[in-house]
């Protein structure tokens, strides 16, 4: 890890909408407009440092897009700061665009009738990029990629995972020093976005480059990201590692016992222990690190158990738990 990339000091981004009122559409035509301020974001501060690999989640409607596309120079901030590498990126956008790469969900940058090579070709000429970085980064990506078989096929023959693989790799190609990919895995298969993880941790390990995340599935954020930052109605509600955000909502687990007959005893659960029977099996949920050893002693001195096991909760539950918990 290296110095801050991106700085943001205080940001909020306010949309001007239309109210659209009730009534008749003649006088709705001509009767003065109204409009209302929305939130998008609001008072917004953090700092990314170089090689990091951050998530950003949050509910639909968060402020997640709104934020990617403050720190790409494609929208202006209504108050406070952002720097990315050390330039505003609104102000200096052909500047900032060449040190970046973005992959906005289904939205492509590869040319329609093109194939995904000619597209590239053109790529190399916008970006400047030398003979022998082209020819290397190619080789690369079409082999972690798997890519030989359509790279010379029209884009608009494509699947919907190998136009995103040619996509995420298009905004590698130029290697720029920050990647934002915001939602680039919607609606593929398992197969397609095993695919794009491997990719990426495989830049994560060659290369200092940072990547800016966005995505609903929190599994796939967790297997590659080591910070992140959730927002909930325009606010940062949770910014940590990856790492100690899981130790901080690890701290209950839960119990599954396989019990032998129908007769066992109470293990009397106590504060937010939950207690199920259920089919054979006695479930106890809620229960702190510190207690777990004590109920499984309990429960294998009083009663014949065929079975134990101990479920730790998944990163989705944590960060579900985190948001619905708010600020």
């Amino acid at each position: 890890m290296g110095n801050e990339i991106i700085t943001v000091n205080r940001l909020s981004k306010q949309y001007h909408v239309r109210i659209i009122t009730e009534g008749n559409i003649i006088k709705r035509i001509f009767s003065k407009k109204k409009y209302k301020e929305i939130d998008a974001l609001n008072d917004v501060s953090f700092s990314i440092q170089e090689g990091q690999y951050v998530g950003v989640i949050g509910n639909n409607g968060a402020g997640k897009s709104t934020l990617i596309k403050l720190l790409t120079g494609i929208l202006y901030p209504t108050a406070g700061q952002v720097s990315v590498m050390g330039r505003d990126p609104f102000n200096d956008r052909i500047k900032n665009n060449r040190n970046i790469g973005v992959v906005f969900g289904q939205k492509t940058q590869l040319k329609w009738d093109l194939s995904p090579l000619e597209s590239y070709d053109l790529l190399k000429t916008i970006y400047g990029i030398d003979d022998e970085t082209y020819k290397e980064n190619i080789k690369k990506f079409v082999g972690l990629f798997e890519m030989e078989d359509f790279i010379n096929n029209p884009v608009r023959s494509l699947s919907l995972g190998q136009r995103m693989k040619c996509e995420i790799a298009a905004a590698f190609l130029h290697n720029p020093s920050i990647v934002f990919l915001d939602e680039p895995t919607i609606g593929l298969d398992v197969f397609s976005k095993d695919s794009i993880l491997r990719f990426l941790r495989s830049i994560k390990e060659e290369s200092n480059v940072t990547l800016i995340l966005t995505t609903h599935d929190l599994e796939e954020m967790n297997s590659i990201c080591d910070r992140l930052i959730i927002i909930d109605k325009g606010r940062i509600i949770e910014e940590d590692t990856i790492e100690h955000f899981t130790e901080r909502f690890t701290c209950s687990k839960s119990i599954v016992f396989c019990i032998e007959g129908d007769i066992w005893k109470d293990i009397n659960p106590i504060d937010n222990e939950v207690l199920i029977v259920d089919n054979g099996k006695v479930i106890v949920s809620n229960v702190r690190k510190e207690r777990v050893n004590e109920i499984i002693s309990l429960m294998l001195a009083n009663n014949t158990i065929n079975d134990v096991q101990i479920i730790e909760p998944n990163f989705t539950e944590m960060v579900k738990k985190r948001i619905n918990e708010g600020d």
